[in-house]
């Protein structure tokens, strides 16, 4: 009978692992499927989602003083990816850039849940935190994000430099003071080189509330889930409309 009993239980215990294993977000899955094609905002901004995983994107700056002139034109390539209804690219890099002696651009792009419906596609930016410090739901901890950047930056006599890589971000929020420590690190494939700064800030913090200068005027929404914190700007991100 024990014998019986094992070659029951195997089958079984394996076809509970495969399901989990390639069990798909129908939700996803669907935004997968949607989002592939060309969309375009209202701030001369368009990118294109590919079926592979990969994108491109293009931006347009014009003279204030003449609207036909351009004056910057960046186009960059990337990897994207869609867990839980939220968009997010990384590994991207310049791969065209056409300016003036003035004109830099930095790319640093925030996660963002995302809806399709009726070819607009609704965006809602957000900064996730992971809690290094203390375990709390509550801000007074150390928090510390990662993502991707890329930078194009014009040098003395016209020349062009383009970094990419990686970046760090560290929030320290003390209790009993009005500052909070701020560390920001950068790591840049093309120069094989690390940049690091610190800071001390001003904010205010009335829950669910947060307030840093010079972004005081959008007041940032604080929620807690899962030892992480989440950042939601009030600041309203565009909507992205089909195109082709």
């Amino acid at each position: 009978m024990k014998k019986i009993k094992i070659l029951f239980l195997l089958p079984f215990c394996f076809l509970i692992f495969t399901c989990d294993d390639n069990s798909v977000n129908p939700l996803d899955q669907r935004l997968q499927q949607n989002i592939i094609g060309t969309w375009k905002d209202d701030n001369n901004y368009t990118v294109t989602f590919y079926p592979d995983g990969s994108f491109i994107d293009t931006s347009l700056y014009y003279n204030r003083d003449s609207i036909s002139q351009v004056i910057g034109h960046f186009i960059r390539k990337g990897r994207y990816t869609i867990n839980n209804s939220v968009l997010a690219f990384e590994d991207f890099y310049f791969d065209t850039v056409v300016t003036n002696l003035c004109m830099s651009n930095w790319y640093q792009p925030l996660p963002a849940l995302i809806s399709i419906d009726n070819s607009i596609m609704k965006r809602k930016n957000f900064s996730r935190f992971d809690n290094i410090g203390r375990f709390g739901k509550d801000i007074w901890s150390t928090w510390e994000q990662n993502g991707w950047y890329c930078a194009s930056f014009v040098e003395p006599f016209g020349e062009i430099k383009n970094q990419y890589g990686t970046y760090k971000i560290f929030y320290q929020f003390f209790k009993d003071s009005s500052k909070c420590k701020f560390t920001y690190s950068r790591y840049d494939k093309v120069s094989d080189s690390t940049y690091k700064y610190l800071s001390l800030l001003d904010f205010k913090y009335a829950p669910p509330y947060l307030y840093i200068p010079p972004d005081s005027d959008y007041p940032t929404e604080i929620r807690f889930r899962d030892n992480k914190m989440y950042w939601y700007s009030s600041y309203l991100v565009s909507d992205l409309k089909r195109v082709k």
